[in-house]
């Protein structure tokens, strides 16, 4: 048993070399539509997932990255960037800088005392 992005997965799982009991999201994928989330398969409170996003310098003046911002959700909004997105297994979220920002600080609060726990470290 393991967790992996559907990224990584998904060729895994078309070969037929493996098959997926579960997804770690909320809502079941279009790229496995009869997969079941954790939670419907009867474990709760158990959402992994992978995320990704566009990071820059901190003190990037703020109409450059408003710029960024809306010139990066406009790729992500296109159907030829959402289709590719979507055969490499992956759902593109366009969004702006602060709900990301709180997504990763939302997530670090979540996964630090596990990594904690575990005396995990980077290396």
């Amino acid at each position: 048993v393991m967790f992996m992005s559907l990224v990584e997965g998904l060729p895994v799982l078309h070969s037929g070399k493996a098959r997926a009991l579960a997804i770690g999201v909320e809502r079941r994928s279009p790229m496995l539509p009869e997969t079941p989330t954790l939670a419907e398969a009867g474990v709760r409170d158990a959402e992994v997932f992978a995320m990704q996003g566009v990071v820059a310098p901190a003190r990037l003046p703020p109409d450059v990255t408003a710029r960024l911002n809306e010139t990066l959700n406009q790729a992500l909004a296109s159907a030829p960037v959402r289709a590719r997105f979507r055969e490499l297994g992956t759902d593109p979220t366009p969004g702006s800088p602060e709900a990301f920002r709180q997504s990763a600080r939302a997530e670090a609060r979540r996964w630090g005392p596990v990594i904690k726990a575990a005396g995990i470290t980077v290396n």
